[in-house]
């Protein structure tokens, strides 16, 4: 069993830091990949992007045991509509 988990932004730990978009899609291929290789199960928690459905949807296609969850905030909210540094974002509701 293996895992990994990485963030696009600062994780607001130091030691561990982000990737870039494209490390992040390099990620999730080779978590599809390792998938379709062993057989294993694979479970991707919160993703926030809708980017990385057609990768999932297709291993899913080819029969791979690949299960998704997330959270509404994490697919309704717009960085673009967040405060920078507003951390309590989960929680921000943007004003009309």
């Amino acid at each position: 069993m293996y895992d990994f988990k990485c963030f696009l932004l600062h994780s607001g730990v130091d030691e561990f830091p982000h990737l870039e978009a494209d490390e992040m899609a390099e990620a999730l291929a080779e978590n599809v990949e390792r998938t379709r290789w062993t057989g294993a199960r694979s479970h991707i928690l919160h993703p926030s992007s809708s980017d990385a459905i057609p990768m999932i949807h297709s291993a899913k296609n080819d029969g791979l045991d690949i299960t998704v969850e997330t959270r509404p905030h994490y697919l309704t909210l717009l960085a673009e509509e967040i405060p920078d540094g507003a951390t309590r974002a989960t929680w921000w509701t943007p004003s009309d």
